[in-house]
């Protein structure tokens, strides 16, 4: 699995046992889903750490794997053919479109909170590390009560958020919260977004990227300047507002290719639209997360357009444009959501407005044509993105926060 590596060398176990609640985990080597938590589990494996990881069953699935060091409890809630609410998208939409889902979920989050305490006690975990406030968090504070072991909670965006669509939640959400060691958020934008909600005091620490799995920024030698974007193709990632730039740069006879790797309800419509415009863009669809990242590695700039959608949420962090830089390729992102925690404009990358094709074509447009310009930008990039985002780093935070909050 990416970023849960084998510790050569290095102390293990002596800083306690932590044990990881996420409803979404990669399921195996180089999956796409949430890859960042399991470079998480690794770098603390590595500093040190016992990780156990409870996560859902789904079909196919070991119940329980061990993957470098890091043992994945993964608990059944339905015969296998229903198990469906994990690893296909975001969880509350499935609940939203089918409230047949419901009692299904009611096993989901029950049958979570018994393999929470199992492995708690089996494992004599010292600390519980929510991913998510809901469900995750939620079965975390149940399991706290049961067990008596602290726990911590990071928020990724989508659990922020869904207390705007169901008012309902926001007293859940408050106690989960108010009743944890330590929260954590993956950005500043993350951070405020609790702050309106009512809760102040989140710590923002954003997820690692591990810099050895990168591989080398190449080259490619055909001429044309490679644009790459990365994403699932829903509307906040502003994808449409993408291709009306790379229109204007081709009306301006620029000579580059572009790739947008993802995939998503707007597929059909992206590519129908990029067809009548007659633009040099391949869709390539859902890949393993390795495959992504040497695809990024090839890019002359790589290019995050999001938006603030219909719904009001926004890009919460912008993990591609971390990795991009770590790999020493300038960035383009939107003034939107948590890319500012990542870009600092002309410094570490371009900022445009976002919804503004105009500036998104004249941001692109000028690191085309100023290579010593994108060189400056490449290298501001790397550097803030090693500052920000290196494992080790990030690694220690964390352990600071658990020590915060009762693992000695």
């Amino acid at each position: 699995m990416r970023g849960m590596r084998e510790v050569v060398g290095g102390r293990v176990g002596g800083g306690g046992t932590v044990l990881f609640l996420c409803h979404a985990f990669p399921r195996f080597r180089d999956d796409g889903v949430a890859p960042f938590v399991g470079t998480l589990a690794g770098a603390l494996r590595a500093s040190g750490f016992n990780v156990d990881v409870v996560a859902p069953h789904a079909r196919g699935l070991r119940v329980s794997e061990d993957i470098g060091g890091v043992t994945v409890h993964r608990f059944r809630y339905a015969p296998e053919e229903w198990e469906t609410l994990a690893y296909r998208g975001v969880m509350h939409d499935v609940l939203i479109k089918n409230p047949l889902y419901l009692p299904l979920f009611a096993s989901f989050f029950a049958s979570y909170v018994l393999e929470a305490v199992k492995v708690s006690r089996d494992k004599k975990v010292n600390l519980i590390h929510a991913h998510w406030w809901i469900p995750g968090g939620v079965a975390a504070a149940v399991a706290s009560k049961i067990t008596g072991k602290p726990y911590v909670i990071t928020c990724h965006g989508s659990d922020v958020f869904l207390v705007r669509k169901w008012k309902w939640l926001a007293p859940i959400m408050r106690w989960t919260l108010s009743n944890a060691s330590s929260v954590t958020v993956v950005s500043s934008y993350i951070k405020d977004e609790l702050s309106k909600q009512g809760f102040l005091g989140a710590k923002v620490i954003p997820m690692p990227v591990e810099e050895r799995l990168l591989p080398k920024k190449r080259k490619d030698k055909r001429g044309a300047y490679r644009i790459v974007a990365s994403g699932r193709l829903v509307e906040r990632k502003g994808f449409t507002y993408l291709l009306d730039a790379l229109d204007a740069l081709a009306k301006k006879r620029v000579n580059f290719e572009a790739e947008i790797i993802g995939d998503g309800p707007l597929r059909d419509s992206l590519v129908g639209y990029a067809k009548e415009r007659n633009l040099n863009v391949s869709f390539t669809g859902a890949m393993p997360h390795s495959e992504a990242i040497k695809r990024l590695a090839c890019a002359d700039i790589v290019v995050m357009p999001s938006i603030t959608d219909w719904k009001g949420e926004a890009e919460g962090l912008g993990m591609v444009l971390a990795e991009s830089q770590m790999m020493g390729i300038p960035v383009v992102g939107s003034s939107s959501g948590g890319i500012l925690d990542v870009v600092e404009d002309g410094v570490s990358g371009l900022l445009v407005p976002e919804k503004d094709s105009k500036a998104l074509a004249a941001a692109l447009f000028r690191l085309i044509a100023d290579n010593k310009f994108a060189g400056k930008i490449a290298e501001g990039g790397r550097k803030s993105a090693v500052c920000r985002f290196s494992l080790e780093g990030v690694a220690k935070k964390f352990i600071d926060v658990y020590g915060k909050g009762g693992l000695n």
